[in-house]
Parts: structure tokens; C-alpha cells; sequence
């Protein structure tokens, strides 16, 4: 929901403020992004419990995400060869005729 996006790149935003020790630029939706040089893993433990979360986020874990992204894919590919078909079947193989007279 967009509640919860928002919460997300709030929280995002902290996350890189502190890890980057505001040596950040602000992107168009006016959230801070760090400066690759200026990264600092060690202040990864004073983060706070509820910025910690931030790996909780799906694409902190891209194994699992990757699956389930694969089986969207096979999804919409049975989809997709579903409507194919009924595409030839209506419009490629059933009879015209000349007239309607």
C-alpha cells in the first residue's frame, strides 16, 4: 500500500543518512542517497533496532526474491500462451463469410 512504501523509503532515507554520515545527495522524490566514497559500514551497529529493518526489505534478499519473480514469470508466460491461443482460434480459424445476406 502507498502507507507502507512511504514508511519504506523513510526509513531508507535514514538508513543512508547515517551510513553515509550525511555525505548524501537528494533525489528527485527528496529522499538522500549516499556518496559511494563516503560509505561507512562501520556504524552499522549504531543504527537503531527499528532502522535495522531496512534488511528486512524484499530486495535484501535477492535469492528469494529471484524465486518468486521466476514464478510470476512462468505465470504470465502460461497466460500469455493462453490468449494465443484463443487469439487463432477466434480470430484465425473460424469461418468468414462473404455476406451477412
Amino acid at each position: 500500500t502507498p502507507g507502507q512504501v512511504l514508511a519504506v523509503r523513510e526509513m531508507y532515507d535514514e538508513y543512508e543518512r547515517h551510513m553515509y554520515n550525511n555525505h548524501t545527495t537528494v533525489t528527485v522524490n527528496g529522499f538522500h542517497r549516499g556518496i559511494d566514497r563516503y560509505f561507512d559500514g562501520s556504524r552499522f551497529p549504531t543504527l537503531d533496532e527499528e532502522c535495522k529493518t531496512i534488511c528486512s526489505i524484499p530486495l535484501a534478499h535477492p535469492w528469494f526474491f529471484g524465486c518468486i519473480l521466476f514464478i510470476w514469470t512462468l505465470t504470465v508466460s502460461t497466460d500469455l500462451r493462453k490468449i494465443v491461443s484463443l487469439v487463432r482460434l477466434f480470430i484465425l480459424q473460424v469461418p468468414r463469410v462473404s455476406s451477412i445476406e
